[in-house]
């Protein structure tokens, strides 16, 4: 079995030779990006999604029937530290190494 996986990923004419040299290559070069970009979150939805959201009477009495208060419904609907992909991605461009940042890595 595993000189199958060995093969596999060794052999460009297989299907997973792309996607995980990809995969793998993308994942190291993100860990090397300064903390604040690697820590970064990508909102799931717009937040043009969370306005219109909110801005129906009914689905926020739902949420208030769930208990949750009125002030933390927007963060209870998405993170609001997260950004929106295309800012993500500009942010994750332009950012640099951790060591040319002068950091320390930190792993947690």
């Amino acid at each position: 079995r595993r000189n199958v996986f060995i093969e596999n990923i060794t052999t460009p004419s297989s299907g997973v030779f792309l996607p995980f040299w990809t995969i793998l290559l993308g994942n190291i070069f993100a860990l090397t990006r300064e903390e604040k970009v690697r820590k970064s979150k990508v909102c799931v939805r717009s937040k043009q999604y969370i306005n219109d959201y909110m801005a129906t009477p009914e689905k926020v009495d739902a949420l208030a029937a769930k208990g949750i208060p009125k002030e933390n419904m927007r963060q209870y609907l998405q993170d609001e530290d997260c950004l929106e992909f295309s800012d993500w991605v500009s942010n994750f461009t332009k950012s640099r190494a951790w060591w040319e940042a002068g950091e320390e890595y930190k792993v947690g």
